[in-house]
């Protein structure tokens, strides 16, 4: 695991509009904005610099594979 905090262009309710889709669906549409303003003010502690910025708290995760060896 490798962190890669990443600079968000803009904020993060808009992010969230663009990738958290899929995670809101049981909610009515109009409610889905509140909901991502919530979760926003919730991380500005973890994801918001002192300057305002944005952060994703990506991580990247490496790993390999392998097929085990056929059983003779």
């Amino acid at each position: 695991m490798f962190p890669r905090p990443t600079s968000l262009p803009g904020s993060l309710v808009g992010w969230l509009e663009t990738f958290a889709k899929s995670f809101v669906t049981a909610l009515p549409p109009s409610d889905r904005l509140e909901f991502f303003e919530e979760v926003a003010r919730r991380c500005v502690p973890k994801l918001r610099d002192g300057a305002g910025h944005w952060h994703a708290d990506y991580v990247r995760l490496r790993f390999s594979a392998a097929k085990p060896p056929s059983a003779a």
